[in-house]
This record gives C-alpha cells, structure tokens and sequence, in this order.
C-alpha cells in the first residue's frame, strides 16, 4: 500500500514529541547477531545510524539482552541531543565516570527517572515494560508532551490487573501514543523486562519517521464531496433506539463491463444504488439488532475494471473520488448524527477498502473520534500485518470480545488455495467467524448460528443451519469453507473457488451475536 494510506504515526493523538536532534552517520553496522529479517533489524539500524544507541561490540549489539535502568536514561539523554547538566545529583551508587552519569543527572533533575530510595539509583536493575511505560510518559511529559487534565482511554490488556496502579497512566499513554504494543493474548506483560531489541523498536516509533511534530493532516482530496446534508444521499438514517451507532459502507454494486464504462460512477448511478439497498438487506441488517445503523451512498470504481488491477494500482482508484465521499459522508455524521455515542465501522469488498482508508487516515486526523470505536468490521479485503504494524495504534481482533479491534476475514472454498484473487493479499490474517479464533482450530457447522438465505417463495431472507463451516488457514490467511459451494462467477477475478459473496451470509448468526458481545464488553469497560 502506498505510505500515505499506510503509514502510520505515533502522533495519532496528537500529542507529539520535538523531533529530537540527531544526526545520522553514513552507514549501518553490520551486527552479526541481527538478521536481516528479524522483526527488529529496521529499528537497529535506525539507533545505531542516528547514535542513539551502540553495539556491545564493533560487531554485536546484543539484542536480547534486557534493558537497564542505566541504559535507558543514556538512551533518552542521546534522544535529547545531550544537554549539558545544570546540576548533577549524587546517587552513591553511579561512579562520576559511568557512561551513563550524566544521564542520570540530567533525567532525575527533569523528573524523567527518580531514584530507588537510600541514595541510590540502581542503574543495572534491569527496567520492567511497567516501568518502561512509566519513564516515557515521564520523558513525554518533560518534552511538554505529556497528557493534560483529566484523561484515560479504554485498555482491554487481559493481564492488566498486573500491572502496578503506579503503571497504568504510562501504560494507557503508550498505548495510545503506539509506542508499546500488546504480546500475543492480547497482554501487555507489565512485569516482563524489556530487551534491547524491543527498546530500538521503541525509539525508532518515538524519533523515527513513525512519530511526527506535527498535527496529522489527510492529503488532499479528489474533486468535490457529495453533499450529505441532502437526506437522499444517505441508503439508510435510522432511528436512535440503541447506545451504539454502525457505519456501514456497502461493496462494489456498480459492475459496468460496456465499452467505455466509467471507472468510477456518480452517486446517483442507479445501478451503484438499487445493488447498495440489496446489499444492505443480507449484510448491514447484521448490525441492526444491537446498533443504530447509518450508509451513505459514495461514488464507487468499477469492478469490472478494477478487478483486474491489484494493490497499489486499486488503492490509486479508492484514493480519488470514493475517498472524498467516505470522508464527507463521516465528517456530516459525527457533526450531526453521532452526539458523542460508541460506534462500530463496518464495510465489505470495496466498502471494506474505504473502511481501512477510514482506520489508516481519517481516525488520525480526529483521535477524538477513533476513542469511541467499539471495533471495526472490514470483512471481505485483506487486513495484513505489514498494515497492522505501520498502524501501531490498531490491534486486530485475538477472540470473541475484545474491543477497539478490527476483525476481519475473507471466505474460499478449499480449491481456491493458491489461485489469485483480487481481495487476498500476501500476509492476509483472519479471524474465524463461528469460533472466533486465530488459529487452524476447526469450526463445525453445529457452531453456527444460522447462515441467510432468501426463501425463493416469499422474497424474505431467513436464518438457515447446516450451511457452513470455519477453519483459517493460516498460511494464505483466509477462512476455508468446505460444506458450501456457492463461489462467485468471476474467477478471473477472485478465483476459482471464492466465497466472497457469503462473507457475511454464510456466518449471519455468529456475527450478530458478536457485534452483541463486542458492545457488552465496551459498555462494560467504559
């Protein structure tokens, strides 16, 4: 994905620090104890070139090795450009010549590091992620950065009651900076010491081009917005009868394969409009039972022309006129419609494409309004985690309740494995639909809680059992279903098996009462 869509900031609250004042050498060392592929190679490089931090050797840097409060305190005091010390404080424990001596001056003068007690500072006590927190919202603070008045976001941490009550404003503010980010469980390890490794990547989203001293501002848009203060603009304004609004952005409904079709249609296109209200009725009716749910109508590519393009060639489309829509359609919603209530943003195929522009630009321009997010349903399009990871302020969905997140998946028969297909991305994750779980552990059609279907004689879409079952493969990052064989007619474009268009119907049941759960968590923990 191009880095403007992609690219995330730590700024995304807009609580930034000064960039700090480095200066980069020539070239990176070579550390033999590095790979190139290893997950924190990038971050290393970015330390050692801007000497922030330096090998244990000419050749090794030691990345496993955990990270001492000496070391931290040296760390931040390069970050800052090394002033010069006003007054130095005598712990009887920091010999005058340690490399860290003028640190721990100048950190416990700015109140960035404080002692341990009896004279002492304890700079080979090894630093907890706890305490880690806990220093860089103190070092955020001193940049004049640091949280004001009363403040607190949401944390879902499931060993967070481990955490020390000291810890928990630095925890929640590096959590909200995507400075430091959860381990697998969705746990945040508070009492785990911290490596190397793990500081480098730190650093590098404090003072890399992860962070910024500005404001997060969109890139400009393409031609002039619809105007939704026009009612007919809008597929559906519901009335208020629940605490939690969606946003629901329908997929592609305009499919012109004549000569000369348009690339992306008017909002008006009655094609693009008769298909969104189809749509709606077999996939945003999901979010009805639980939340208030709004769809504006945007301007829409053409499948039958985007479909044979694939990554940055589709996102360039989504970036024009689409874009433009999404974002006025959201800004006339939260000014008018929301009145400060929790929403859920949900979208399928192209309406998913527009859902992460949504979470990957729009939601850093207005932190305010991304707080309030209970999670986001982008079905039917490739989250990956390259994508996750230059967004570190979003977490994608570990289980059945967790809140904040995104969850998604895309739906194939077992024959499409290995074939190419337009919403399938490499290093696509997904999450089961009937059991909610990461891994391969197989979901029975028992576990479902009724696929939808249209009875042919009434017209009515009604809940069926039997239909489909769940297993992630984890490999392509897909949800494999083997007990249904409806696939789509376009394998030049999703391939030979897709179940692309039973992404929703095929597990209704299980989402709606996810969409339940998910809003019983938020309202809980609120």
């Amino acid at each position: 994905m191009k880095k403007y869509f992609s690219k995330a900031a730590a700024a995304m609250l807009a609580l930034t620090m000064a960039s700090a004042a480095v200066t980069p050498v020539m070239a990176a060392i070579a550390y033999k104890d590095v790979p190139e592929n290893v997950w924190y190679a990038e971050s290393v490089a970015y330390v050692t070139e801007n000497g922030i931090m330096k090998g244990v050797s000419d050749n090794e840097f030691a990345p496993e090795t955990k990270l001492t409060r000496g070391m931290i305190v040296a760390i931040l005091y390069r970050l800052e450009g090394e002033p010069d010390v006003s007054a130095v404080k005598a712990f009887n424990d920091v010999p005058a010549d340690a490399y860290y001596a003028d640190a721990v001056a100048w950190a416990s003068e700015n109140g960035i590091v404080y002692g341990t007690g009896d004279g002492k500072f304890s700079p080979d006590n090894n630093v907890t992620r706890e305490q880690l927190a806990k220093i860089l919202l103190g070092y955020y603070t001193y940049k004049g950065n640091g949280p004001v008045d009363d403040w607190a976001i949401r944390l879902d941490y499931t060993d967070l009651p481990e955490a020390s009550d000291w810890a928990t404003e630095g925890i929640m503010f590096c959590t909200m900076k995507g400075l430091m980010q959860g381990k697998d469980g969705n746990s945040f390890d508070p009492k785990g010491e911290t490596t190397r490794a793990e500081i480098a990547a730190v650093i590098e989203r404090m003072a890399g081009d992860k962070a910024s001293d500005t404001e997060f501002e969109i890139q400009p848009l393409v031609g002039e917005p619809t105007d939704y203060s026009d009612k007919d603009n809008w597929l559906a304004i519901p009335e208020i009868t629940h605490d939690v609004d969606t946003v629901y952005l329908y997929p592609t409904t305009f499919l012109d394969d004549s000569e000369g079709a348009e690339l992306i249609c008017d909002v008006d296109n009655e094609m693009m409009r008769t298909g969104a209200r189809n749509m709606y009725e077999s996939q945003a009716t999901v979010y009805e039972e639980s939340t208030n749910v709004f769809a504006p109508y945007y301007r829409q590519s053409n499948v039958m022309i985007v479909g044979q393009l694939r990554g940055d060639d589709v996102t360039d489309i989504q970036m024009k006129e689409p874009r433009t829509d999404v974002y006025a359609a959201l800004d006339y919603y939260f000014e008018n419609y929301n009145n400060g209530r929790p929403f859920i943003l949900a979208g399928h195929s192209q309406g998913s494409t527009m859902t992460m522009l949504v979470l990957g630009e729009y939601m850093q321009a207005h932190p305010e309004y991304y707080e309030r997010m209970v999670a986001a349903y982008p079905i039917g399009f490739s989250i990956t985690q390259e994508w996750l990871d230059e967004h570190p302020y979003t977490k994608f969905a570990e289980g059945a309740d967790d809140t904040g997140v995104i969850v998604s998946w895309n739906t194939e028969g077992p024959g499409n494995k290995g074939q190419s297909s337009l919403v399938i991305e490499p290093g696509a994750i997904s999450i089961n639909p009937l059991n909610w779980k990461r891994d391969d552990t197989y979901a029975t059609v028992e576990e479902n809680l009724g696929s939808l279907v249209k009875n042919e004689e009434t017209g009515e879409y009604e809940l069926a059992e039997g239909i489909a079952d769940a297993q992630i493969d984890t490999e392509r990052g897909v949800v494999v279903c083997t007990t249904n064989d409806s696939f789509i007619p376009m394998e030049d474009i999703f391939g030979p098996q897709s179940l692309h268009g039973g992404d929703y119907t095929l597990y209704y049941g299980n989402i709606q009462k996810n969409v339940a759960d998910r809003i019983a968590a938020y309202l809980e923990n609120k």
